[in-house]
C-alpha cells in the first residue's frame, strides 16, 4: 500500500522518496491525516519547516474531526517540541497544553508516556523545575515499561541522566547518558527524532559541566549519524555545544569552522537560536584575542549567560574591575543554581575583582558538590587570589594549572 511504502521510506531516512509517496496518497485522498502527518515529518527532515508545520497542523485538525484524540495529542506534542526553537515558548507551550488537555481523560497509553517525556524536558530546560522534570521522566519510564516502548525507555533514561547532571550528580547522570548514547549509535532506536534527542541531551550535559573528553569521544559518532541520516540543522544545537567543547580543548581551528557554519545556518533556518550560537563564537573570539569581534558577537547575544560572562572577563582583562563585578552581579540576580561551570567562573571573577569572601565560600560549596575538574580548577584559582601567603597562593595556582591541563 502507498501509505505503508511512504512510512517505510520515512523510517529509513529516504526523505524525498517519502515526500513523493505521501503526496501520491494525498492526490487520491486529500483529507488523510496519516498522510498529512507523514508528509509533515518528511518535510521537516528536508528542512522545509513552514510547510511541515502547516501539514501537521492540518493533520491535527483532521484527527480531531475524526474523534481520534490520541493521534491529535501525538501530533500536538510533536509540534510543541519543534516550535520551541522555531516559534518560541509561547507557541510551544500552547501546543503542549493542548496535548495535555486531550490526554487528560483518556486511558493511559503510549501517547501519555511521550507527552510526559517532553513535559519533563520542558520543565528542566525552560522552567528550571528539576523536581517536576524528574517526576515526569519517571512517569515516562513507567509507561515505557508497561507498554514495552524501547525508544521511550532509553530516552527517558537519558533525560533522567541530564536531570541528575543538572542537579550536580554528574557521575551517575553521565553513566545514564552514556548508556542511551550507546544505544543510539548502535541502532537500537527505531525513531530518528529519538536518536537526535538522545545525542543532543548527552552533548548538552557535557557542555554544561565542560566534560571535554566525553564530548570528543562521542562527537565523531554523532557526526557520522548526522551524515548517515542526511540531516543538517536538526543537529545544529548539539553541533554548537560540540564546538564549545572543541574550544575548551584548544581545537580552535575546527571549532571556528564549525561555529561560523552553524551561525550561517541558523540565521536562515533557526533564527531563535542565533544568540546562543553567536555567544559561543564570541567566546572563541575572546580567547583568540579578537576582542572587538567578540564584543560585537556578544552584543548579538544580549542576555545569554555566556555572553555576559565573556563581557565580564574582557572588562577584567582591561582592568575595569568595577564593570566586571557589575556584569557578574547581573548574572547573580538570575537563577544560576544549576549552571555549575558558568556559576564557578562568575564566582571566581567576583573573588578576583572584589576580593569577595562570600563568593569564595560559595565557590567552595559548588566545588565540593559537583567536583568536576574544571570547577575545581576555577575554585583553586579563586583560592590563590585570596591567599595572603605567596607560597600558599603558588600551591593553589599549581593545582589550578594541573586541573585545567587535565
Amino acid at each position: 500500500m502507498p501509505l505503508q511504502e511512504a512510512r517505510q521510506h520515512l523510517a529509513r531516512g529516504a526523505w524525498s522518496e517519502a515526500r513523493a509517496e505521501f503526496e501520491t496518497v494525498l492526490a487520491n485522498d486529500a483529507t488523510s491525516p496519516e498522510a498529512l502527518e507523514g508528509l509533515g515529518w518528511a518535510l521537516f527532515w528536508l528542512e522545509d519547516f513552514d510547510e511541515s508545520f502547516a501539514r501537521r497542523e492540518t493533520a491535527y485538525r483532521l484527527y480531531l474531526e475524526r474523534g481520534d484524540k490520541i493521534a491529535a495529542a501525538r501530533v500536538a506534542t510533536g509540534i510543541a517540541v519543534d516550535s520551541a526553537d522555531m516559534h518560541g515558548m509561547a507557541v510551544s507551550g500552547g501546543w503542549l497544553q493542548r496535548a495535555r488537555t486531550l490526554l487528560a481523560n483518556l486511558e493511559t497509553g503510549p501517547a501519555h508516556g511521550w507527552h510526559a517525556l517532553w513535559e519533563g524536558h520542558f520543565a528542566r530546560s525552560f522552567d528550571h523545575d528539576l523536581a517536576r522534570a524528574s517526576d515526569q521522566a519517571h512517569r515516562a519510564q513507567e509507561i515505557a515499561v508497561e507498554f514495552d516502548l524501547h525508544d521511550l525507555a532509553l530516552l527517558a533514561g537519558a533525560l533522567e541522566g541530564l536531570i541528575k547532571v543538572t542537579a550536580g550528580n554528574v557521575r551517575d547522570g553521565m553513566r545514564q547518558l552514556d548508556e542511551a548514547a550507546a544505544a543510539a549509535v548502535a541502532g537500537e532506536f527505531t525513531d530518528l527524532d529519538s536518536i537526535a534527542t538522545t545525542c543532543c541531551l548527552l552533548l548538552h550535559a557535557c557542555e554544561r559541566v565542560r566534560d571535554y573528553d566525553r564530548a570528543a569521544q562521542w562527537g565523531e559518532r554523532i557526526e557520522m549519524l548526522a551524515g548517515k541520516w542526511r540531516i543538517g540543522s536538526m543537529f545544529i544545537a548539539c553541533e554548537v555545544e560540540h564546538a564549545a567543547m572543541l574550544v575548551g580543548r584548544g581545537e580552535w581551528e575546527v571549532a571556528d569552522r564549525a561555529l561560523q557554519s552553524a551561525l550561517a545556518m541558523v540565521e536562515v533556518k533557526r533564527p531563535l537560536t542565533v544568540p546562543a550560537t553567536a555567544a559561543q563564537l564570541g567566546e572563541l573570539r575572546r580567547r583568540q584575542g579578537r576582542i572587538d569581534e567578540a564584543l560585537e558577537l556578544f552584543a548579538r547575544a544580549e542576555g545569554i549567560t555566556l555572553a555576559i560572562l565573556g563581557q565580564a572577563q574582557i572588562a577584567f582583562d582591561r582592568g575595569d574591575k568595577e564593570r566586571c563585578a557589575e556584569l557578574i552581579d547581573r548574572l547573580h540576580r538570575r537563577r544560576m543554581a544549576e549552571k555549575w561551570v558558568e556559576r564557578a567562573i562568575a564566582l571566581e571573577l567576583l573573588v578576583r575583582a572584589r576580593g569577595d569572601s562570600e563568593a569564595l565560600a560559595e565557590m567552595r560549596e559548588v566545588a565540593a558538590m559537583v567536583g568536576t575538574d574544571v570547577i575545581r580548577a576555577h575554585a583553586a584559582s579563586a583560592e590563590a587570589a585570596m591567599a595572603s601567603d605567596p607560597a600558599e597562593a603558588r600551591r593553589w595556582l599549581e593545582d589550578a594549572v594541573d586541573l585545567f591541563e587535565k
